[in-house]
Parts: C-alpha cells; sequence; structure tokens
C-alpha cells in the first residue's frame, strides 16, 4: 500500500528522469580530460568517445549494459587517463605531473638512451611528454599500458622470486 504525499510536499528523492540524466554525464574529474580532447588529438593521441566534447551517451535509461564501453568512467584519478597512440593504436596510460616533478624527472633520467638499453633496466618506459593545455606548470606523460604485477598469477615460488628480483635492478643505479 502506497500513501500519498500531501500536496506541496517536496520529496527529497531525485526523480527517475533525474538519476537517468545524472548517469548521462561525465564525473568531475573527467572533464578536463573532455577539455584536452582536441589537443591530444592533435598531438596523435585519442582518447576514448566519452570523452569527445560533442559526446552523447550510447545507451537509454538508467543503467547502461556492459557493451555500452562509453559507459565505463575513468576508474583512476583524475590525473590519470588511458588513450590511444594514433599512429599504431597502441593503448597508452597518461599521467599529469607538475613539470619540476622528482617523477618525471626519475622517469626521464631512467628513459635515457643509455639506460634503456640496460638489460637490468625494467622501468616502465616514457614513450613523450606533452604540454598540459589546461595548466602552464604542468605536462602529460605518456607511458605504456601496463597490468597488475600479479597477472597473470605467478605461477611458481621461482616468478615471485625473479619478480622480486629484478624490481630494484634499476633502482641501484644512482639518479
Amino acid at each position: 500500500m502506497t500513501t500519498a504525499k500531501p500536496a506541496g510536499e517536496v520529496s527529497d528523492q531525485p526523480k527517475d528522469e533525474e538519476l537517468i540524466e545524472q548517469s548521462r554525464r561525465l564525473f568531475e574529474d573527467e572533464i578536463p580530460w573532455m577539455k584536452r580532447h582536441d589537443y591530444l588529438l592533435n598531438s596523435g593521441y585519442r582518447l576514448r568517445p566519452r570523452y569527445s566534447p560533442s559526446w552523447k551517451a550510447s545507451w537509454t535509461g538508467f543503467l547502461p549494459s556492459p557493451e555500452n564501453e562509453d559507459a565505463i568512467p575513468m576508474v583512476f584519478h583524475g590525473n590519470i587517463m588511458d588513450a590511444q597512440r594514433v599512429s599504431d593504436d597502441t593503448t597508452v596510460m597518461m599521467k599529469v605531473v607538475a613539470r619540476d616533478a622528482e617523477e618525471l624527472i626519475i622517469t626521464k633520467f631512467l628513459s635515457s638512451e643509455q639506460l634503456r638499453s640496460d638489460v637490468n633496466n625494467h622501468c616502465v618506459p616514457l614513450l613523450d611528454i606533452l604540454d598540459d593545455p589546461l595548466n602552464g606548470d604542468r605536462c602529460i606523460m605518456v607511458l605504456p599500458l601496463l597490468r597488475p604485477a600479479q597477472n597473470p598469477p605467478f605461477a611458481s615460488v621461482g616468478d615471485c622470486v625473479e619478480f622480486v628480483e629484478q624490481m630494484p635492478k634499476a633502482s641501484s643505479r644512482p639518479v
């Protein structure tokens, strides 16, 4: 049995139409990536369709199905985004950092020609550095897309030992 609300009483619950509209918008952390869309495309990197300034949700209703790729929001912090390198369709990760960030300085050093050829250097290579069109004090590091260290799972204790031995090799160099 439902009880009718008295005339003039306002519900604090959003209406179905409001929920549907909210589900079809970018989250706050995604908006800067939408603003970078055209710059990144002109720089050779394509963001997912969700971040195009002209994006319209491909689903109807409140809950999209898993087939609606553009329904998948960014799952990282606002400074990290996946993209495709246009020249070869390689999936990359982009990370916005301060131009003077230690992370950038160290990654550039470890990605130098001399160190990239070192067989003991297992560090993620820096593919590109782009200006951040939204903030001149920041830049965008472009890195290959990686996966969690335990994926695929370690098949043996030897796999774990090898992983642990390889991790500190590159960090034994003075930076």
